[in-house]
């Protein structure tokens, strides 16, 4: 399919280059684009160009007509996407105690609440789940706590 026109916005062009039959440019109004294809008008006593977007079967020019809305459904995801995620800093903590029941290992080895863990015997861990994994596969051995 012949594509005349392939325009980042809209109204007076600002500037762009031409490869082949289509002009690529950049358009003073921002807020959009469009595409124009060969023979997209129905033009009587015109013969019918096998590149022109009316001589495609009508399954074919659906799937077109589509493609637009299609492409701004998922430029609008990226941008909300990147808009979300800019900004916004990645707060890595150490597991902190928030609880030390009177009796138990923990209060005798003299942890209190609000210590935060930074190693196990040595190890460094990122999350309560690796301390899970790391406390249950010692649990019969005495661990360096820091």
């Amino acid at each position: 399919m012949r594509v005349l026109v392939f325009s980042f916005g809209f109204g007076q062009r600002l500037f762009g280059f031409k490869r082949g039959d289509t002009d690529y440019r950049v358009s003073l109004i921002p807020l959009g684009g469009y595409v124009r294809m060969a023979g997209d008008t129905p033009e009587e006593n015109q013969p019918s160009d096998p590149g022109e977007f009316l001589s495609k079967p009508k399954w074919q020019r659906f799937l077109i007509l589509l493609a637009g809305p299609f492409m701004n459904l998922l430029i609008a995801v990226a941008f909300i996407a990147a808009i979300d995620m800019a900004g916004k800093e990645l707060l890595i903590e150490r597991p902190m105690i928030g609880e030390v029941s009177p009796g138990k290992p923990a209060a005798q080895a003299g942890l209190r609440v609000g210590d935060q863990i930074v190693s196990v015997n040595g190890e460094p861990f990122s999350d309560f789940a690796d301390l899970r994994l790391l406390i249950s596969t010692h649990a019969d051995t005495p661990l360096k706590v820091e």
